[in-house]
């Protein structure tokens, strides 16, 4: 089919990261005037995750061809995503997330998976020291291991308790050395903040949905409602357009995955499934707590550019192209909305 040439073409050219690559950085310095620290830090782990991303594609043979296709996607939803090139708590758990998965996946062709379980829950918890309701992922990474790759045993599941206990021990023997308890009781409560609010909400009888919500429902007038959309996204446009951009992405990848699934091997469809089950955990999570948008964006462009990357390279329908197009026109809106947004 001629229409699906071009789309073939970029996915296998060589020349396709290293342009995804460029124009991430010049992102990275354009919309600000130059670099800062920050910005640097950012910019070293945006690429260190990508490097993660690249690897954990090609062991796992996640696309049925040699592209880089899964990089690209996601250095280029983190290019337009401008509030998050400044480092953050988003951008370390993003890294500490790959590095979960990576290792998570390992367990499947793993004799013993004990040191991998280990070793990803490991990473999740010293991610969560950055960003504290990290951890709210293991029970869902457990789910995954324990659905998709089968891999959960009382042995693994015993190694998966020490690898999220062992930061916040040595945390703890600190504090009992020092005396400095404060700024662990503080880290924890940061910690259980996104069950503890809805848990507060429901014994004081209080609805469970947010505040935004709430007040959406409540309008009976249509240009009321209009303006308190407005009123809310205006302080986050840069968030909502970006965000925007990586759910047509998701959306996009994981209705066409799970429509050509069967043409991929079990070992790669496990891991494809056990990226979209974080996916929807993470947009759910975002719908039902839209606070944490901005740490939990990264998130979302790491589990959702595998899928996307699959339907890019592998589509082979007649609106292929044209949906293509439709998913660069929303990076690039993405991006002049991030940008306008930083500049006002």
């Amino acid at each position: 089919m001629l229409t699906d040439r071009p789309l073939r073409r970029l996915s296998e050219s060589s020349l396709t990261l290293p342009a995804a690559a460029v124009a991430a950085t010049l992102t990275w310095w354009l919309p600000w005037g130059g670099y800062s620290l920050r910005l640097l830090a950012g910019w070293v782990a945006c690429a260190l995750t990508a490097y993660v991303v690249i690897e954990t594609a090609a062991v796992h043979a996640l696309l049925r061809m040699r592209s880089r296709m899964v990089s690209t996607v996601f250095l280029l939803l983190m290019a337009v995503a401008t509030p998050l090139h400044e480092l953050q708590g988003g951008t370390i758990a993003a890294l500490a997330l790959a590095l979960t998965v990576r290792s998570l996946f390992d367990t499947a062709a793993a004799v013993r998976p004990e040191p991998d379980t280990l070793y990803a829950c490991l990473m999740l918890s010293a991610g969560s020291l950055a960003w504290p309701p990290l951890l709210w992922l293991a029970p869902v990474l457990m789910l995954c291991q324990a659905v998709h790759m089968r891999t959960l045993t009382p042995r693994s599941l015993a190694a998966a308790l020490m690898g999220l206990m062992v930061p916040y021990a040595l945390w703890a023997t600190a504090a009992f050395a020092t005396g400095r308890w404060q700024p662990l009781a503080e880290h924890l409560g940061t910690m259980a903040s996104p069950v503890a609010a809805p848990l507060r909400s429901l014994s004081t009888g209080q609805p469970l949905l947010p505040d935004i919500y709430l007040q959406w429902l409540s309008s009976a007038d249509t240009d009321a409602l209009r303006h308190s959309i407005a009123a809310w996204a205006r302080p986050r446009a840069a968030i909502v357009a970006s965000a925007g951009a990586a759910v047509l992405f998701a959306v996009t990848g994981v209705a066409h995955y799970l429509g050509v699934s069967a043409d991929d091997k079990i070992r790669v469809r496990t891991c494809h499934y056990a990226y979209i089950t974080i996916l929807c955990t993470i947009v759910l999570w975002m719908l039902l707590q839209p606070r944490y948008g901005r740490q939990l964006l990264p998130l979302l462009i790491v589990t959702l550019a595998p899928s996307a990357a699959h339907y890019i390279a592998l589509s082979r329908s007649r609106l292929a192209p044209f949906w293509a197009a439709v998913l660069a026109l929303a990076l690039v809106a993405a991006l002049a909305v991030s940008i306008v947004a930083g500049m006002a």
